[in-house]
């Protein structure tokens, strides 16, 4: 792959994309349309992915890695300068998202219509695969053909990161879901894990999305969070008699091939 390949194979109607939307027209406009994403996260995501990756990365920096839909690359910058690693895949549907993508040293980005094809071409290819926000823009009946790509492109021991927003989240849960207008499937902790255990992933973990570790302003912030959602969760208890261990704007999981 190349890094200015794009997919020979053309996407079929209603075929999701690569992680830019559900249409062309999304995809052609995905990060200078929206109000939120026209300057990326900078800094800031890259410390909320630091820790969210840190108990899965791989300890060889030959390690094989690919992102679905990376945004501004700032998962992509990470992985290159902290963890070291040198071969690392990019790929979205978004000329967009590739265009602030395919510059980075060290990266392999590609213009890719059909993720799930894609990814049937590179069995057992990759050691690391991260879908950060990016399932929630497939429809429902797309999501596990997806991740079921994605389980048969990982190494056997290889791990796959799926960040969605929760849509089980008190409060904030239906304005996590609403925030892109490209989001077309709500996760909660539990549908997560039901989709992964669809694909055929049997080791499955699903945890919080907390603010990072990373000066007073935001350990104050994850002390508070903490602090309402213990009182969320006992209170959810009371009325449902049910443990909700999972109240966070988002989430993550862990699976393992």
């Amino acid at each position: 792959m190349t890094a200015n390949e794009r997919d020979a194979g053309a996407r079929q109607p209603g075929q999701p994309l690569a992680g830019g939307g559900a249409d062309d027209a999304a995809a052609r406009s995905y990060l200078s349309a929206h109000p939120a994403l026209k300057h990326g996260g900078g800094g800031s995501k890259a410390l909320w992915l630091g820790e969210l990756l840190a108990p899965v990365l791989p300890g060889d920096p030959n390690a094989r890695i690919l992102e679905i839909g990376p945004g501004h690359g700032e998962a992509l910058r990470l992985l290159r300068d902290r963890g070291g690693y040198r071969q690392i895949d990019a790929i979205d549907n978004s000329p967009e998202v590739i265009a602030a993508c395919r510059d980075l040293p060290g990266v392999t980005a590609a213009l890719v219509e059909d993720a799930t094809a894609w990814l049937a071409a590179r069995a057992q290819a990759y050691d690391l695969v991260l879908l950060y926000h990016v399932v929630e823009h497939f429809p429902p009946d797309a999501v596990p053909p997806l991740l079921t790509a994605v389980r048969l492109a990982l190494k056997p021991g290889g791990v796959v990161v799926v960040g969605v927003p929760n849509a089980a989240a008190p409060i904030i849960g239906p304005e996590q879901q609403a925030f892109d207008f490209t989001h077309r499937t709500a996760f909660s902790p539990w549908s997560l894990e039901q989709v992964l255990r669809m694909s055929g992933f049997a080791r499955i973990e699903v945890h919080p999305v907390w603010p990072p570790r990373a000066g007073l302003a935001r350990a104050v912030q994850r002390l508070l969070q903490k602090t309402v959602i213990a009182l969320l969760r006992a209170y959810l208890r009371l009325f449902t008699g049910e443990p909700r261990p999972v109240l966070t704007h988002s989430m993550v999981a862990y699976a393992w091939a």
